[in-house]
């Protein structure tokens, strides 16, 4: 029910609550997933909306470092940043690496791939393709620096 509270409002609860009838929690915690408050079973998940859990198990001076880092970086950021946000800018921060010797170049590389057909957008993250929110393409399309199609064949030599 907790799942189903989460994005059903008066006017989409009967639909969820037929959409979920028969499911277990597994089954429907992937049936909300992408999902936001208002949204109906049938509409298509965002990708924008949907969460990643991260766990760590780690010892007592990881875990105090960790939030002394956290703690440092929201201060330094001058503005409220929730664990979202604080952990993309830590991430940042450690891509970033020593100052770039072309100054037109990015401070850190990443790899965004867009489908041409639909233009749903995806980020290469350890070997997994993630899916990214349009405004996540938008800015990649932006200020990144275009190498082409990733995906087609190697030309004929």
């Amino acid at each position: 029910m907790r799942e189903l509270a989460r994005v059903a409002t008066a006017e989409t609860e009967c639909e969820w609550l037929d959409a979920a009838r028969g499911c277990t929690v597994r089954q429907i915690e992937r049936l909300v997933q992408g999902h936001v408050r208002g949204d109906r079973p049938s509409d298509a998940p965002r990708p924008d909306a949907r969460r990643h859990t991260l766990r760590f198990d780690v010892s007592a001076e990881t875990l105090a470092t960790f939030r002394e880092a956290m703690k440092m970086l929201r201060h330094d950021s001058g503005e409220r940043l929730d664990d979202d946000s604080a952990l993309l800018l830590m991430a940042r921060c450690a891509l970033a690496g020593p100052e770039a010797a072309n100054p037109r170049l990015a401070s850190y590389q990443i790899a965004v791939v867009t489908c041409a057909r639909c233009q749903r957008g995806f980020q290469e993250a350890a070997g997994e393709r993630l899916e990214v929110s349009p405004a996540i393409i938008d800015m990649a399309t932006c200020d990144a620096q275009c190498i082409g199609d990733v995906e087609a064949a190697p030309p004929p030599t």
